[in-house]
């Protein structure tokens, strides 16, 4: 299962090392050669894939976070064995073991009252490996939002955006409130966008390629190219986009006079007594200019992915410190609007603050990332999984198998509900 073939692994020697290759296909006039190697890298499909979702701060512009150079996370006495959990899917019975072989898991974690009661690592990875979050990065997003909240930097979700960033004025985004994009309620789309491309949130893909191929993006303009719906009002409809995390992003950054990863740093990353540092994937070779890929672009350490699902199930607490308030924390993972409830190509899906939550009434929530990236946490029980992987198969409704799993899993944990 671990294996890659001699071929996958040229293919990772010649994608990290992009300059003389890259000057070489712009010569003879390749001019799709780097987008092709963004591609590559970031492809799901991909053989080398559990390799590369662990390199891309080595081969993309990138932002350091500094860790607390925390201690590790407690080990149970009484471990996990996942040769013994099995769940119920789609008709089928289907074991752990298996799941972890089909998905291409590279990182599996569960947290048991904050302390390890299961860890596994594949393909490489080891308790010290870092992998992207892809649209998991959202739900950080978020927290980051709620942090300027907290702290009196944005005065209300309800206010509307524009208030913050009146560059937008005139723009899709006017009339939307703070809280219609959180919640991926606007009524914008993005002209050329693949809306029929696998996958979701396809919205940003033209600009993200160029950011990550030639180092010129302008991630932080790229709300001001969406347009407006005719059809319907912000706030009455669910639509899965990019561009509304990419301007959290901004509005992250103006209301804080920091880079985004610098306020993620002091505020967030520290707090919760991380392990290792993270990096945060920016849009331009010009660090300077530069503005984090908010949307996706997060990399951090299964151990502190895991201390962040924990302070979050905590009500916003970590160590006795208030990182977040519980009045936030509740809000956005809360779907209060019918709008964001039943989600289409979903049988079991609500939505928050980008964070998704799985319907019924265990108080769950989680994080969700392209490709197999989860942070899940059942505050009721004490339990907190977080999962990496590198999924072939991925797609939208692979969210509700891990739950399905979850469940089994926080069962097994604590016994039957």
């Amino acid at each position: 299962m671990q294996l890659i073939n001699l071929k996958s692994l040229l293919c990772v020697v010649l994608l990290s090392a992009p300059t003389g290759f890259a000057e070489a296909a712009e010569k003879r006039g390749d001019v799709d050669w780097r987008v092709r190697q963004v591609s590559a890298n970031f492809s799901n499909k991909n053989e080398a894939a559990p390799i590369h979702f662990r390199q891309l701060q080595n081969l993309y512009p990138s932002r350091k976070l500094d860790s607390a150079s925390g201690t590790s996370l407690p080990t149970a006495e009484k471990l996990l064995s996942i040769d013994r959990v099995s769940y119920r899917f789609d008709g089928q019975e289907r074991r752990l073991r298996d799941y972890i072989e089909q998905r291409r898991v590279t990182g599996f974690l569960v947290l048991n009252n904050g302390e390890i009661a299961h860890e596994s690592h594949y393909y490489g990875s080891n308790p010290h490996s870092r992998s992207i979050l892809f649209s998991s990065t959202k739900s950080i997003v978020s927290l980051l939002v709620g942090i300027a909240v907290d702290r009196g930097m944005i005065k209300s979700v309800e206010d509307p955006i524009v208030d913050y960033l009146p560059e937008l004025a005139g723009s899709a985004f006017d009339g939307a409130s703070i809280k219609n994009v959180l919640q991926m309620t606007t009524s914008l789309y993005i002209e050329g966008a693949d809306t029929g491309a696998g996958g979701e949130g396809r919205d940003i893909r033209a600009a993200s390629a160029k950011s990550l191929a030639y180092g010129k993006g302008d991630l932080r303009g790229q709300p001001r190219t969406a347009l407006r719906r005719p059809d319907r009002g912000h706030g009455e409809t669910w639509e899965y986009l990019n561009t509304n995390t990419q301007a959290l992003t901004v509005l992250i950054e103006r209301v804080s006079g920091q880079k985004v990863s610098e306020f993620a740093e002091q505020y967030l990353w520290k707090k919760i007594g991380s392990e290792q540092p993270a990096y945060w994937l920016i849009d331009r070779n010009n660090e300077q200019e530069a503005i984090e890929l908010g949307f996706g672009g997060f990399i951090a350490g299964l151990h502190d992915l895991g201390r962040l699902g924990m302070m979050v199930a905590s009500e916003g607490q970590w160590a006795g410190e208030q990182v977040l308030s519980p009045e936030w924390i509740r809000a956005s993972t809360t779907a209060d609007n019918p709008a964001v409830r039943n989600l289409p190509s979903h049988t079991m899906m609500d939505y928050g603050y980008q964070w998704w939550i799985p319907q019924g009434d265990r108080g769950e929530f989680m994080a969700v990332g392209f490709g197999g990236q989860f942070i899940y946490a059942d505050p009721e029980h004490g339990v907190v999984i977080v999962q990496t992987s590198a999924d072939s198969e991925y797609e939208p409704a692979s969210k509700e198998e891990a739950v399905t799993l979850y469940r089994a899993l926080v069962e097994a944990l604590t016994g039957p509900r």
